[in-house]
């Protein structure tokens, strides 16, 4: 907590937006927690983003996320739009109740007390046949603003020979012929 204090005490007077966090669950950390339900230091910030996976961003978060900020953009990462390929890729994730929660933040955008959501989805060989159910539902039930479909990177946790049977792409970027089928649906000509 000394770095976050140091931080609320001498960066947060000068700034008025933050974005947390994008290397694990957001509200899963103590100290982004604190970061982000702390005004007392950073008062003039109005504005944030949050990168979450969505299994902590319940009913209870949001509410104190539109107590403190005026502008809210929310970008949640999945990897499935079914319970068992999200529970696999996703591990530790209850699907049911990401499900419930974003149910309430898609009902935030649409009233407006959310100003921003996106979704983003690493398309990999267990995953990519449900890419276009995954957009209708972020799109249609979760009032998405965008959906981006990202390629699998390999940080080091996969051999290359494991990489390329994982990967929708071949070596030099090119979508691999399953994909390009599975994006010939039309849901993916929406802007």
């Amino acid at each position: 907590f000394k770095f976050s204090d140091k931080i609320k005490q001498e960066v947060f007077p000068h700034i008025n937006y933050i974005k947390v966090a994008g290397d694990g669950e957001t509200f899963a950390s103590e100290v982004y927690r604190d970061i982000i339900f702390d005004k007392s230091t950073g008062a003039n910030i109005k504005n944030i983003g949050i990168l979450s996976n969505g299994s902590l961003l319940n009913k209870d978060n949001l509410d104190k996320l539109i107590s403190l900020y005026e502008n809210i953009k929310v970008f949640i990462s999945m990897d499935g739009a079914s319970k068992k390929t999200a529970e696999k890729l996703r591990r530790g994730i209850n699907f049911d109740s990401w499900e419930e929660n974003m149910q309430v933040l898609g009902h935030m955008r649409k009233l407006g007390k959310v100003n921003f959501l996106a979704f983003n989805f690493v398309v990999q060989k267990e995953n990519y046949r449900e890419m276009p159910a995954f957009a209708k539902m972020c799109l249609e039930q979760y009032n998405a603003d965008a959906v981006k479909f990202s390629p699998l990177l390999n940080w080091g946790s996969f051999s290359n020979e494991e990489f390329e049977k994982e990967s929708m792409f071949d070596i030099c970027g090119i979508m691999k012929p399953e994909l390009k089928e599975v994006v010939a649906d039309e849901i993916f000509s929406n802007e």
